[in-house]
């Protein structure tokens, strides 16, 4: 990023740090009961920040959508929007907007999680037509899922497509992924059995084998990062997610599987990779 940018998105952050500062109002020597209650919940209010990567110019009009509720709602011209429609608790966000990678990432609403959040959207590269192809069926598809279906035929992992997606639409994640060879549910989340019929594989901390999960490409959950961590977080809660958030699917079991994009450091537990769905 060139300093200008870069010095432009410092300012934003400097910005929204600002914005999420409540103001401190005159002293009152009794304050009202309907000021006290409007104080304990100004956490509700957190701040999120949506940047353009390469130039730091804030993204307006920016989804920001809680995959758990569905609940959705946009970024204003200085690229915030406030936090407040999300649950108190951990959720899952999926950021999107026109000409850009959607981004996922965990949010955490509570009392001591108030400081404002800044993320980077990535341009999405223009795919410009081809005068000759040689795979004409996969041209109307998204550079992703044109990906997708290329390692499918490859052969290697487990797959579900958009159209199988879209038939079970309605249909919990969990209830979809189950089906998979490889992964059973563990209390909403994923576990890879390495292909065993005994259940899922045990690690020597005596913890479950949780598969380490992708969303647009981004890692969302790795079971060997949170176990270095002091406040480790859940894995993703399928059973609160719905098929029809979703255009593509596909799970490997173990790193001798994984596509050249993925690393087998830390995922010997297999890796589950999710699509959104474009709307």
């Amino acid at each position: 990023m060139t300093p200008a940018p870069r010095m432009r998105l410092v300012l934003c952050a400097v910005a929204i740090a600002t914005i999420a500062t409540p103001l401190r109002a005159p002293s009152q020597s009794a304050p009202s009961a309907a000021r006290a209650t409007t104080d304990s919940l100004a956490y509700r209010h957190r701040l999120l920040g949506v940047f353009d990567e390469r130039t730091g110019d804030p993204l307006k009009g920016a989804e920001v959508r809680d995959m758990y509720s569905g609940t959705v709602a946009l970024t204003t011209a200085t690229g915030t929007v406030s936090l407040a429609f999300l649950p108190a608790g951990r959720t899952l966000v999926v950021i999107r907007k026109l000409g850009y990678l959607p981004r996922s990432v965990f949010v955490t609403i509570s009392r001591t999680d108030t400081a404002a959040l800044t993320l980077l959207l990535a341009p999405q590269p223009v795919t410009l037509p081809t005068v000759t192809t040689t795979d004409s069926a996969d041209s109307h598809l998204p550079p992703v899922l044109r990906e997708f279906e290329r390692r499918r035929r490859a052969g290697q992992g487990r797959f579900i497509s958009e159209a199988q997606l879209r038939a079970r639409d309605g249909q919990q994640m969990s209830t979809v992924l189950a089906a998979l060879p490889g992964l059973s549910v563990h209390s909403g989340s994923v576990v890879g059995t390495r292909g065993t019929s005994a259940g899922p594989v045990i690690m020597s901390a005596g913890t479950a084998c949780y598969a380490t999960v992708y969303q647009d490409g981004a890692m969302i959950y790795q079971a060997a990062f949170q176990l270095q961590t002091r406040a480790p977080q859940p894995p993703p809660d399928f059973s609160r997610l719905s098929a029809d958030l979703y255009s593509a699917v596909e799970f490997y079991a173990s790193p001798a599987e994984y596509p050249p994009s993925i690393s087998p450091t830390n995922n010997n537990c297999g890796v589950l990779m999710l699509w959104t769905r474009v709307r």
